[in-house]
């Protein structure tokens, strides 16, 4: 867990430059501040002029700008959520939504430590004032209805000087001068920096008016549950402050309760001062703090060691002098100590104990590198680190909320704008699972499936093809727009006179006659043309006792997959032996296409599927999105063949990383080069090749760069897409004779 080879990839990689564990997130050691905070109270205007009205959900006619107060027919079961009073505020009507309202209340859900804590409303029933959760949100015809779970008779918002009062997340830092302990609620700094690890129990708090610091212990408290404990606010509404919480048995707020000892074992507790001037020190026993401050150790994973300065006045700057009776048992080699170098952004290193050796009543410790010192009150110490597995006692285990796809957002609704935002969202260059899934040595796979419908646009799914074309090892199996999006296109449109869908037009990118705003093409080439291929139409499948209408790309790619165990890595998916569609439940096609509609398609860079007679659905093209300019490219077995090429030269390449650029290992290099690609010419991937790596291309410049360069030439070859058988009928003795040609 903690070593130079996890540390210095932390400080060096800019793309892993945050290492949650533990304080590890700042430097180890370090004067973390927190101040005292009161939680704010919001004010929202509740008058005639204002579109707001409360009401019982049990007389849902009975809206008011008075607040109904609470009977007993009304209470809902403690601990429910279930709603029974509600505030409805207008979306666009009431001048102060916008401005206070959105984005700043929230639901409550009932429950202990690992609740969702939302926002709460002050209520009062004339003497009493408590705060009530939040417990639903919903607008409807511009009118947000806030719902709140009010458990006790007698109660209704409570409005002084024509405002109500609603907390929007408790986050208050509060001292308890009575146990002389702190209380850090949900969303405050604090118990952010408990929950993630920043801070543990073990840290130390120093006293100004103590020599030595005490060991703090943190601990999950729901606050509001014991009576007496009540919100911590600005008392903005003059009566909310130290109110308590209606049903606190489920809507306590999870904190943390932060207490002193004077030693590690948490036996003593000791007095936490009020944060005033000067309360406090920094870990350098000299600095004053206004706020409470933690220094940052990590817990069990430290301790502190002193050192005997006066002996180690004249040794090396990594080594040191501690007693011998005191740190026997606490340091071994393989430890780790604080560094004295730190990373460009202030992050700790740590530097390793590679020796210890004993001196009487000394031990002598040895680091490979200068450790870092902190100066105290008489002296110095240093930090001492284990790895975690060396120090834990147990492993405990906890559940990870699933992710819940979001139907609004996620998933796609047959439009495609929500198909380009999820691309967008996704798979813009920029972002970076982009980055990750480019990363040859992060992730691998060999293949872009397309599962999406739609593309009827210009670059149609240039999103999958350009990941395939940067990631360079990859083919983008696509799927064309369906012809029955076709037929209701209408902008551009692909059908005739008479309704019928053309063919032709799809070529054309649509009826140019009628000045289309934008034609239907394919990604170009900087865009990954020659990296993907598009099939079309789409596949008719038996459902549940019905006939559905699926995208082909999917079913086609498990022929691309299918030839690695039944063919070569190079063979064309088309055709009968390698092209045929199959699948449980699948009937037919959505379209047959004719002769004449082959000859459109294909030559745009759609791969036809048909049916044929003998053998069923087939593949019947071998094309990728490159079809102008047309080259050698412009057939999807020839980027295969260059993708397995590729790969297979650079695993021979990765042999030879760092080895000395000489002719000899050139020649060793284009040898191994030569025998590969002499493989596949035998299995028919090319019809010949060379391989160049001498110095007519390593010149003297590239080897004082520290390149090494091979170059390869291929002649891939071609496929048998079109045969053409002629008869030719001679006289009689013609062909005895050979009397023809």
């Amino acid at each position: 867990m903690i070593g130079h080879n996890l540390e210095n990839k932390t400080n060096t990689d800019p793309l892993f430059n945050r290492l949650r564990f533990l304080s590890y997130d700042r430097v180890i050691k370090d004067d973390l501040p927190y101040a005292e905070f009161n939680t704010p109270e919001i004010g929202l205007a509740v008058n005639s002029n204002e579109d707001i009205s409360f009401y019982l959900s049990s007389a849902p006619g009975a809206m008011s700008q008075t607040p109904p107060v609470v009977s007993t027919p009304d209470i809902v079961i403690p601990g429910s959520a279930a709603v029974n009073y509600v505030i409805k505020v207008g979306v666009t009507t009431h001048t102060q939504f916008a401005s206070i309202l959105d984005g700043n209340i929230f639901t409550n859900e009932p429950g202990n430590a690992s609740r969702k804590v939302g926002s709460y409303i002050l209520m009062t029933d004339a003497t009493n004032y408590k705060w009530v959760p939040v417990v639903s949100l919903s607008v409807v015809s511009g009118v947000l209805s806030i719902g709140l779970s009010v458990e006790e008779v007698g109660y209704e918002v409570y409005i002084n000087l024509g405002e109500m009062f609603f907390v929007s997340a408790p986050n208050w830092l509060v001292h308890d001068s009575i146990n002389s302990e702190f209380y850090s609620a949900k969303f405050n700094g604090l118990y952010d920096d408990f929950i993630e690890g920043i801070v543990t129990s073990g840290d130390k708090v120093h006293d100004t008016a103590e020599a030595l610091p005490w060991f703090i212990r943190f601990t999950n408290y729901q606050y509001g549950a014991m009576t007496g404990e009540g919100f911590i606010t600005d008392n903005a509404s003059t009566v909310g402050n130290t109110s308590p919480i209606m049903g606190a048995t489920s809507y306590a707020i999870p904190s943390a309760l932060v207490q002193a000892f004077d030693t590690d074992d948490f036996a003593t507790h000791q007095l936490l001062p009020i944060p005033i001037s000067g309360a406090y020190l920094e870990s350098d026993g000299i600095t004053p703090s206004d706020d409470l401050l933690v220094q940052s150790l990590a817990g069990k994973l430290n301790a502190t060691i002193e050192i005997d300065v006066t002996a180690s006045a004249n040794l090396p700057i990594n080594e040191i002098y501690i007693s011998k009776v005191d740190y026997n048992s606490v340091v071994q080699v393989h430890d780790y100590l604080v560094s004295a170098e730190v990373g460009p952004n202030g992050e700790s290193r740590l530097t390793k104990i590679t020796r210890i050796v004993a001196e009487g009543t000394l031990l002598r410790l040895i680091t490979d590198a200068p450790m870092k010192k902190t100066i105290i009150i008489g002296g110095q110490t240093v930090e001492r680190y284990r790895e975690v597995e060396t120090i834990i006692e147990y492993y405990k285990f906890f559940e990870l909320k699933g992710f819940t796809l979001n139907s609004a957002y996620h998933m796609p609704d047959n439009t495609q704008a929500r198909v380009d935002a999820i691309y967008r969202d996704t798979l813009a260059p920029h972002l970076n699972l982009f980055k990750a899934l480019i990363d040859k040595d992060n992730i691998s796979f060999r293949y872009i499936v397309d599962s999406f419908g739609l593309g009827i646009q210009t670059e149609s799914k240039f999103q999958l093809a350009q990941l395939a074309k940067q990631r360079q090892n990859a083919t983008a199996i696509l799927n064309a727009p369906s012809m029955e999006d076709f037929k209701k296109s209408t902008n551009p449109r692909f059908t005739d006179a008479g309704g019928s869908l053309n063919t032709r037009f799809i070529a054309e990118g649509g009826d140019l006659s009628k000045n289309p705003d934008f034609v239907y093409s394919l990604p170009i080439i900087n865009n990954g043309a020659n990296y993907s291929a598009f099939f079309t139409p789409y596949i008719v499948m038996r459902d549940r006792g019905k006939n559905i209408t699926v995208p082909p790309a999917g079913l086609a790619s498990n022929n691309y997959i299918d030839k690695f165990v039944n063919a070569l890595p190079w063979s064309i998916v088309a055709g009968p032996r390698r092209g045929v569609i199959t699948g449980l439940g699948v009937v037919g096609l959505e379209m047959n296409f004719n002769k004449d509609d082959r000859d459109n398609l294909e030559p745009f860079g759609l791969n036809p599927i048909i049916f044929q007679r003998g053998v069923g659905l087939m593949i019947s093209g071998n094309k990728t999105a490159q079809q102008n300019p047309k080259s050698a490219l412009s057939s999807v077995h020839v980027r295969e063949v260059l993708i397995y090429i590729q790969d297979g030269i650079a695993e021979i390449l990765k042999d030879y990383q760092f080895e000395f650029n000489t002719p000899q290992t050139r020649l060793e290099i284009k040898t191994l080069a030569d025998n590969f690609l002499r493989g596949i010419q035998q299995d028919q991937g090319v019809f010949d090749f060379k391989n160049v790596m001498d110095e007519s291309n390593n010149t003297n410049e590239v080897i004082d760069a520290n390149m090494g360069v091979l170059d390869t030439f291929i002649e891939p070859v071609k496929g048998l897409e079109v045969l053409i058988h002629r008869t030719t009928v001679l006289k009689t003795g013609a062909i005895a004779t050979g009397q023809f040609r």
